[in-house]
């Protein structure tokens, strides 16, 4: 069955196979499959399979390239969180998360590690949320550099008297929540002037909405898309200059 993995229109299906009878042997294959991965949909099902063999660390590096790709793979922190890996594909602690999730409305600081990868291009913050509730009005996340704290001087020391995180006014990143029933991953490129960079440590505030709950975000550098198969050589007999591509999968 592992052989099968090079048919383009098998992959999918094949995985998902494998993951339903339980081969853990079968982790390697699908990870080397995942690495050279063109279609969206297929890039879906090896990953949840591979989620569902209990693959951990063989997923950060995919998981990383593909969610700096211009079009992001569907459901990318959803399968980092079940695999238990949100924090190496750019994501905070689980502490951290929880006080994003339930303090997220008033303004929470984010920190994470970048990391390393990417193509020089800049960086991207992606948010898995819930919310608003569909029928409604849509709703905004604000990210940003945290501002700077008010303190107190006094004779024998400087007292900090801001507890809330706040956001800077002008170096911040606004993303928009469309109203949905279902969780939804949404995303942005982050200005360079908030600092973020690959393999570097980052300081943010998210400052959410109530109607919006925060349940995952990523900081990644932002990569490209792989590159198309190169076309075959053409032999006697052929039509043409070279094999016809192969059409992609059904997702």
């Amino acid at each position: 069955m592992l052989k099968d993995l090079g048919d383009v229109r098998l992959r999918p299906q094949l995985a998902r196979t494998l993951a339903l009878v339980g081969d853990k042997d079968a982790r390697p294959a699908l990870v080397k499959a995942l690495a050279s991965e063109r279609y969206q949909g297929a890039r879906v099902a090896l990953a949840e399979s591979l989620v569902s063999l209990g693959a951990e660390q063989e997923l950060v590096a995919p998981l990383v390239r593909f969610l700096g790709v211009p079009d992001p793979i569907q459901g990318g922190l959803s399968l980092a969180l079940r695999a238990g890996e949100l924090e190496a594909v750019g994501g905070p602690s689980g502490k951290e998360l929880r006080r994003l999730t339930a303090e997220g409305e008033l303004g929470a600081p984010l920190h994470v590690v970048v990391p390393r990868g990417g193509n020089g291009a800049g960086c991207r913050i992606l948010l898995r949320v819930q919310g608003p509730p569909e029928g409604g009005e849509g709703a905004e996340l604000r990210i940003g550099r945290p501002a700077e704290e008010a303190r107190i001087h006094t004779k024998d020391s400087t007292v900090s008297y801001r507890k809330i995180p706040e956001i800077s006014p002008t170096l911040q990143t606004r993303i928009p929540v469309r109203p949905s029933a279902e969780p939804q991953e949404v995303f942005a490129t982050l200005d360079p002037a908030l600092g973020a960079r690959p393999g570097r440590p980052l300081e943010l505030v998210i400052v959410g909405d109530r109607r919006v709950k925060i349940l995952a975000v990523a900081v990644v550098p932002l990569a490209d898309e792989l590159p198309p198969p190169a076309p075959e050589p053409w032999k006697p007999g052929q039509g043409g200059q070279g094999t016809a591509p192969s059409s992609p999968p059904t997702p």
